[in-house]
């Protein structure tokens, strides 16, 4: 029973150091969680999926996945 209590607290610990690093990190950012207040979103794709992501004729980004973040 001592190694498993040994072993929870441990696993506490290591959960609330990652817990406050994560908030330390999130309180430094520069910029606000709005993203300065514009009307654009950003999303990232790998267009190596046909159908659901892939580059037309053109080059343009094309495919399921595409029209739906367009939607």
């Amino acid at each position: 029973m001592i190694g498993t209590n040994l072993i929870a607290m441990l696993d506490r610990r290591r959960f609330l150091a990652l817990s406050a690093s994560a908030l330390a990190v999130a309180a430094c950012s520069e910029k606000s969680a709005s993203g300065g207040g514009g009307n654009e979103l950003r999303i990232g794709m790998d267009l190596t999926y046909p159908p659901f992501e892939m580059q037309d004729k053109a080059g343009k980004p094309d495919g399921v996945g595409v029209k739906i973040a367009e939607a």
